[in-house]
């Protein structure tokens, strides 16, 4: 029986040949980019560690709903941070603002794009937070969430630069260096997020709401600039900015409520 920390190794070896798999497809087949995460984990499950035939194997995953205010932050956490994103990008930028016939409308869109976005973001969070993030934690909470969320930015890279054209806007190797810092700060929140609640719904929900809000709010932006990249959306320096903060406070908080229970345990 491999270890846990093997069988992390692995597994990032495994999808990070995947991604990079990807790029000898047709453009036809880029939409399974995402499922390589997925992929990954049935090839662990079922024909690696074979866990996928017994129970224990399902309920590491996290499929059951727990949690309470995780659900909150997963949605007020994007919201934020990539609201407020745009908001300096509107103000800065004159006529950057496409102001929709109806702003009831864009809040209905919003919530659509939030449902149908944490539907396509469970074929990654079955494998990065489902699979992987119980296992990874042989290099302790924080580490693990620090370093999951960097692995996680680079499993991004062949998209961006690639012939995918993904964050294709502007310096690429500026995009990539933002785009690493935001991912990376998003995937420690969504990490602790996982881990509080014991359940993988909360993470799909933060990363479902992260794509949505940017999709919404980047179709009623005018943008000929690259600034649009560097300002706001996923490689914006505000977002970067505002989830690495709550990057730091929820890091800090789940310490705290860590330790007043170590106490109280004494």
């Amino acid at each position: 029986m491999l270890s846990d920390k093997k069988q992390s190794l692995l597994f990032i070896i495994i999808v990070w040949a995947m991604a990079l798999g990807m790029l000898l497809l047709p453009e036809s087949a880029q939409g399974l980019y995402g499922f390589t995460p997925f992929f990954t984990v049935c090839i662990m499950m079922f024909l690696i560690v074979r866990d996928g035939y017994s129970a224990e194997g399902w309920r590491r995953l996290g499929f059951k709903f727990r949690g309470g205010k995780e659900y909150i932050l997963a949605l007020v956490i994007p919201l934020g941070s990539l609201g407020a994103g745009y908001a300096v990008y509107w103000m800065g930028w004159n006529s950057s603002l496409i102001s929709p016939d109806s702003w009831i409308k864009t809040a209905i869109y919003l919530l659509v794009y939030i449902v149908l976005g944490s539907l396509s973001a469970l074929g990654e969070e079955i494998g990065w937070r489902g699979w992987l993030l119980p296992r990874f934690q042989w290099m302790g909470r924080v580490s693990s969430s620090v370093t999951m969320g960097l692995i996680w930015a680079i499993w991004h890279y062949p998209a961006i630069l690639g012939p995918r054209a993904y964050h294709s806007s502007g310096s690429r190797w500026l995009v990539v260096v933002l785009f690493t810092l935001s991912v990376m700060f998003a995937g420690i929140i969504i990490n602790e997020l996982r881990l509080t609640s014991g359940s993988i719904w909360p993470a799909v929900l933060l990363h479902g709401t992260n794509n949505a809000v940017d999709s919404v709010l980047h179709n009623i932006t005018v943008s000929s600039s690259p600034m649009l990249e560097y300002v706001a959306g996923e490689s914006g320096w505000v977002p970067v900015i505002l989830y690495g903060c709550a990057a730091i406070w929820i890091l800090d908080r789940n310490h705290r409520v860590k330790q007043q229970k170590a106490r109280i345990e004494l």
